[in-house]
């Protein structure tokens, strides 16, 4: 009896070792899977929505949606019914809709910033509307650019505007 009782004992307690086992293992998954996650930014998960459609908030702006066209290190592209935005992503409040999935930049999305949608401007001669953090509105082309700021043709002046202070720019689009 003794050794029957000592016999299931020894069964419990290798039961629970085994419980302890498969939760330490758990742990540890769920441990790993919160530090990738952890890595994972905004951009990577806006990158993995490319030509798909979103719901995004800008800054004094409000909820827009758009088919996101491009995604960089300091800004995406999203296109709307008939306008081109870049909106950099220091004026981004939130995203609906952009799921699970996240999709790391290749060797040129990596180096790709808002210098080079600008040059892409500058190159096209668009008209564009550069919304300012402080609220104002400013219409023109962009001129030239310079390590921390373009400058803008409007009607009458050159403005010389700091890519810091740009909420978002805009100029027309077509599909």
């Amino acid at each position: 009896m003794h050794n029957k009782f000592l016999s299931q004992v020894e069964k419990n307690i290798e039961i629970q070792a085994a419980g302890l086992i498969a939760v330490a293992r758990e742990d540890r998954v769920f441990s790993e899977a919160r530090g990738e996650l952890a890595q994972l930014n905004l951009a990577d998960r806006l990158r993995a929505r490319v030509n798909e459609s979103i719901y995004f908030q800008i800054k004094k702006m409000g909820w827009f949606k758009g088919e996101l066209k491009q995604v960089s290190t300091d800004h995406f592209l999203i296109a709307t019914v008939n306008k081109l935005w870049l909106v950099p992503l220091t004026s981004l409040l939130s995203v609906s809709g952009l799921g699970r999935s996240s999709k790391k930049p290749n060797p040129i999305e990596a180096r790709w910033n808002q210098l080079s949608s600008y040059r892409d401007w500058v190159i096209d001669q668009n008209q564009v509307r550069i919304q300012l953090t402080d609220g104002e509105s400013i219409y023109g082309e962009i001129f030239k650019l310079y390590k921390d700021h373009f400058e803008l043709k409007t009607d009458n002046e050159l403005v010389a505007i700091f890519y810091t202070s740009v909420l978002v720019a805009m100029r027309d689009y077509e599909n």
